[in-house]
């Protein structure tokens, strides 16, 4: 499947990723219970979000961004201080 990323930065890994995907992979029997990622959930209609930041009190800089849906209690982090991504083999949950 070949899509259109609207000029997003993608490292050759995200263009594999985004070039491999298919939407009859939701129709796989192994992955019938597996539940959909974060930024999927945004496309839904019934979807209500929470998003708040944790700001450094002595510098006034953003830490992080936090969100929350609804939809099946989903959180996530966006830390925006600079810390290296963890490992590749380091636990992960998408």
């Amino acid at each position: 499947m070949i899509a259109d990323a609207a000029g997003l930065p993608l490292t050759q890994e995200s263009r594999w990723r985004a070039d491999s995907w298919s939407p009859d992979d939701f129709d796989v029997t192994e992955w019938a219970c597996r539940p959909h990622a974060f930024h999927y959930s945004l496309e839904t209609v019934l979807t209500q979000m929470r998003i708040w930041a944790d700001i450094d009190q002595a510098t006034q800089t953003i830490i992080a961004y936090h969100a929350h849906l609804n939809q099946e209690e989903q959180e996530t982090t966006i830390w925006m201080d600079g810390r290296p991504p963890p490992p590749a083999n380091a636990l992960h949950t998408e």
